[in-house]
């Protein structure tokens, strides 16, 4: 993975279906799924990522008009009306190569979760913290995050890329050694360089994460 492979390959096994393609037949006469590879979700995702990125920077760039939103969650910094042209965008993609890291870490983790090192055939669910990471990273405002727990009713909230979200859990004693608990539950550098081939349950994500404009 020439694009994900940086923020995955030195810290865990990624979860991947296992190659599967349908010879040629009368109604598709040149097979089916032959593309369906490892590298070719890896382009995928760099493709919309970064498409995604010069979106949001045109967004944050664009001239401010009357019909400009305040932010985007339509309200100023006081929670009511805007007061100054500062208020109307943020600018969170715009010169902030932290922000853009961030997202491009959080698309990579959402398409590629980590495999459970005791059930093989099993992808992690997705860590709040890699999605609060996100928020903060990126200047968002608290009221903005949208990070709930797999515990937590969702029905009142907005869903967003990855959740619901597993709460970290750490090693007793070293509070900082993570539990193999979530995706990507990062333990320092050790290296994993085989890919785990999985069944089922890699959150395969056709959406396209939409940020909030």
């Amino acid at each position: 993975m020439k694009f994900c492979g940086m923020y995955i390959a030195n810290y865990y096994p990624p979860c991947v279906p296992r190659a599967v393609s349908l010879p040629a037949d009368a109604n598709y006469p040149f097979g089916r799924y032959s593309n369906h590879t490892v590298s070719a979700k890896d382009d995928w995702v760099r493709d919309n990522t970064n498409r995604i990125i010069q979106e949001q920077i045109a967004l944050e760039t664009a001239p401010i008009t009357a019909s400009s939103p305040l932010n985007e969650i339509s309200l100023g910094a006081d929670g009511g009306l805007h007061k100054s042209k500062a208020e109307i965008k943020a600018r969170r993609f715009y010169q902030n190569p932290d922000c853009q890291d961030a997202f491009k870490r959080y698309m990579c983790w959402i398409n590629f979760p980590r495999c459970d090192d005791v059930f093989e055939d099993t992808s992690l669910p997705i860590c709040q913290s890699a999605c609060e990471n996100f928020f903060r990273t990126c200047g968002y405002p608290y009221e903005m995050h949208v990070c709930p727990l797999d515990t937590e009713s969702t029905s009142s909230k907005p869903l967003f890329p990855g959740a619901p979200f597993h709460k970290n859990e750490y090693i007793p004693r070293t509070e900082a050694d993570p539990r193999v608990v979530c995706t990507p539950s990062i333990k320092g550098a050790a290296i994993h360089p085989i890919v785990k081939i999985a069944i089922s349950t890699l959150l395969m994500s056709s959406l396209i994460l939409s940020l909030f404009c």
